[in-house]
């Protein structure tokens, strides 16, 4: 019934009828939009109304075949409003406000999924990174926690490198990695291809292709590749949710069906796969060894689907602490996995593993749906040196907070000489943020 009413309602939405109200009561929004600025031009949260306003009209008209000329007047218009906006924002608000104004527009800006105005949401990533709120969690969180200014820091540079614009990732690259806040420098990137959110120092040096006799999981893949092939070949037919949509090229698919992620097994799941569920059951060795997760999928199993003519955009894992192995099911031919701008073909039966936090994109040019079982796990050198977790001054990862007396143990676990007290930095950092938060506020007034 809910399907059949969804349906109708659809269809009604995609009426002439309906079509032309729509657009007569944007026109009327837009007028009286434009009326309010012309009493109030920094009217900030109008001019973005109008720059979003636009911005759907330019993919809108793109898509209906619009002139040259048409597109080239709307996607100005869209970057005026929304640089006068971005004006407003760093001149005439509170930075607090600011704050939290950046970050709304940017997550409606990249909703509109349109890359002629990429460029727009990277300048408002970048000024929110710069921002002392932002900054000021370099202190108050730790480093196994999102911190605001480091993940739009990164954020810009996945957009910067999903359209190969290296130069200007470059000097993003050498922006982040230069904050220094409370005589720390707490951005330790070391190459533009690995800017993941997360990034802990002690892992490394990076090795964006993993040789896969180094790792267990990966013979346990191959030695039972046709018990894996048995259960998937029995699979039925499912309609599997889309991995990451805002990854996808246009008019392609990429699903997946997990078993393991968030620290649990999917009983539904599992049941459709048993033998594969089983031969990883124990595999995993973060979770084996009762190590917390750094973010919800720090180890995780699924099964991946893409469809001929897809391409999984250039991105990373978001934290330098997963290895992913992964296996050819079916469909491989022509299905290629890029990893630091190094191609390899999937094939069936055969293992590839890489560094997660490196950028890597896949590109299927084959004539059929290609799958893969991919096993993430938590990375060997974390699992080897689990007092690293010792560094959660906050208690907590970003996924979870640590078990009463957790902490404490990960300490004595350390090398003698370890450092875990950063107090006497964090205060200095806050102070500095809490001062540049009075300067800023101290021009909003004068101006």
């Amino acid at each position: 019934y809910l399907r059949q009413a969804g349906s109708q309602l659809a269809r009604i939405a995609d009426s002439p009828l309906v079509a032309s109200f729509r657009d007569r009561y944007y026109a009327y929004r837009v007028r009286r939009i434009k009326n309010q600025l012309e009493a109030n031009p920094h009217d900030v949260a109008n001019l973005q109304h109008l720059g979003c306003y636009y911005a759907l009209q330019f993919k809108e008209k793109k898509a209906g075949g619009a002139s040259a000329t048409d597109l080239m007047e709307l996607k100005e218009m869209t970057r005026d409003y929304y640089a006068r906006a971005l004006q407003g924002i760093s001149t005439r608000l509170d930075p607090v406000d600011g704050a939290k104004i950046l970050h709304m527009t940017t997550t409606n800006l990249l909703m509109v999924k349109e890359p002629e105005f990429n460029s727009i949401a990277v300048e408002y990533m970048l000024a929110l990174a710069r921002s002392p709120v932002a900054m000021v969690e370099f202190c108050t969180k730790s480093e196994f926690q999102e911190r605001g200014s480091s993940y739009n820091y990164a954020a810009a540079l996945t957009m910067l490198k999903m359209e190969d614009n290296w130069e200007k990732a470059a000097e993003v690259l050498e922006e982040a990695t230069s904050v220094e806040i409370g005589g720390m420098r707490p951005i330790g990137w070391q190459h533009v291809w690995q800017t993941p959110t997360v990034y802990i120092p002690e892992i490394g040096p990076s090795t964006p292709w993993w040789d896969v006799e180094l790792l267990p999981i990966a013979k346990v893949l191959r030695e039972n590749y046709d018990v894996i092939k048995k259960d998937f070949d029995a699979l039925v037919k499912t309609d599997a949710p889309s991995a990451y949509p805002n990854l996808i090229s246009a008019g392609g698919t990429w699903e997946m069906i997990t078993l393991f992620t968030r620290k649990s097994w999917d009983p539904k799941v599992c049941e459709a796969l048993p033998n594969i569920a089983r031969l990883l059951q124990d595999a995993l060795p973060g979770n084996k060894a009762g190590l917390p997760n750094i973010v919800y999928n720090s180890e995780e199993v699924s099964i991946f689907r893409v469809t001929p003519g897809t391409t999984v955009l250039r991105h990373n894992g978001g934290v330098n602490a997963r290895v992913n192995v992964t296996i050819g099911l079916r469909g491989c031919q022509g299905c290629f996995l890029e990893v630091r701008n190094e191609r390899r073909e999937w094939a069936d039966g055969e293992v590839m593993a890489f560094d997660d936090s490196v950028d890597h994109a896949v590109i299927h040019e084959g004539p059929e749906d290609r799958w893969v079982l991919t096993v993430g796990i938590m990375h060997p050198q974390l699992v080897a040196q689990p007092w690293l977790f010792g560094r959660c001054h906050t208690g907590c990862t970003e996924y979870q907070e640590l078990a009463d007396g957790e902490l404490e143990r990960y300490r004595q676990m350390a090398p003698p000489g370890t450092k875990f007290d950063f107090s006497k930095a964090h205060a200095k950092g806050i102070m500095e943020c809490e001062q540049r938060l009075r300067d800023l506020r101290a021009h909003r007034i004068r101006d």
